[in-house]
């Protein structure tokens, strides 16, 4: 599979060493847009330097996708954004770019598009696991689709026999 490139990033990636910027967007509300080196402005959004590093962007042999991002956790705030917000389901899209600024929005190259799935690390770093969006991800709803269903319980005091057994219900 062919694909066209810009001139910065047949540049870039002609010399003998390049290195890469990698642009990470983070679903959360407000979205979280990262960026490897240095703040990057780029497709009209500023991406801030943060530390961010891309680990383990792998492709598996039924064509998804996982990755791990490690966020510096020095100050405890991804940390705290994990714990209190949680991280199921987060849409995280990533993103490379070569070259020096300015950026044209056609010099980044779209390389993942997924969820997260766990934080198994919170320590000096925030390890996320992602896997790609697909049949994994899109199983059932994860949102309510209605009320909580069990509010016809029994009443405190209520005898139900079990077994030749009477139990008696008892408020928490």
């Amino acid at each position: 599979m062919s694909r066209t490139v810009t001139a910065k990033v047949a540049t870039a990636i002609s010399q003998d060493t390049t290195t890469p910027i990698y642009l990470v967007y983070l679903g959360y509300t407000p979205a979280i847009r990262l960026s490897t080196l240095g703040d990057v402005t780029w497709n009209g959004r500023l991406w801030s330097e943060s530390g961010v590093q891309v680990t383990s962007l792998k492709k598996s042999q039924g064509g998804g996708m996982s990755a791990s991002l490690r966020l510096p956790n020095h100050d405890n705030s991804y940390g705290a954004l994990v714990l209190g917000h949680g991280v199921r389901d987060i849409p995280v899209d990533i993103y490379k770019i070569y070259g020096d600024a300015p950026y044209d929005a056609a010099d980044a190259v779209h390389i993942f598009s997924g969820v997260a799935v766990s934080a198994p690390s919170i320590d000096d770093y925030v390890t996320l696991l992602l896997i790609s969006s697909g049949a994994m991800t899109a199983q059932t709803p994860r949102i309510p689709l209605s009320a909580w269903l069990g509010n016809d319980m029994p009443v405190p005091g209520t005898r139900i026999s079990w077994a030749g057994d009477v139990l008696v219900l008892e408020s928490r």
